[in-house]
C-alpha cells in the first residue's frame, strides 16, 4: 500500500518528459502502481499455489 499512498517523486520527471503535463503524470503514476502491486499478488498467489 506504501506504493499507492506515497508516490515517488523521482517518477514524475520521466512521466513529464514523455510529454504529460503533472496531473496526468501523477494518474498514469498511480496507474502503473496498481498494477505493480497485482502482478506482485499475482506472482505470490502462484507461487502459494505451486507448494
Amino acid at each position: 500500500m506504501p506504493k499507492i499512498l506515497f508516490q515517488a517523486a523521482d517518477k514524475l520527471p520521466i512521466w513529464q518528459r514523455q510529454g504529460l503535463d503533472e496531473i496526468q503524470a501523477a494518474i498514469v503514476m498511480q496507474i502503473t502502481e496498481c498494477v505493480e502491486i497485482a502482478f506482485g499478488l499475482l506472482f505470490l498467489v502462484l507461487k502459494k499455489r505451486q507448494l
